[in-house]
């Protein structure tokens, strides 16, 4: 559930900032903040995406393994 999570928050942000940077260019949008989103770089935001996969599973996993899931949820099956 964590990595579904991760990966719907990831893909609704890089469609927002796509779709912002369209619509900047589209209508033309000037100033401060349009010229920072239009220059926005996706594929640098990559390694912090990985990275963030990376982190949520060992955590994830870490957790898994130190609260024994699969043992408490065995021994529930099994009863």
């Amino acid at each position: 559930m964590t990595m579904t999570s991760l990966s719907v928050f990831v893909a609704l942000f890089v469609g927002l900032v796509e779709l912002s940077q369209i619509l900047v260019q589209v209508l033309g949008l000037e100033g401060e903040p349009w010229d920072t989103l239009a220059g926005f770089d996706l594929g640098s935001l990559g390694f912090i995406i990985v990275g963030s996969f990376v982190v949520a599973w060992a955590v994830a996993f870490g957790i898994f393994k130190s609260r024994r899931v699969e043992e408490r949820w065995t021994a529930m099956v099994d009863s």
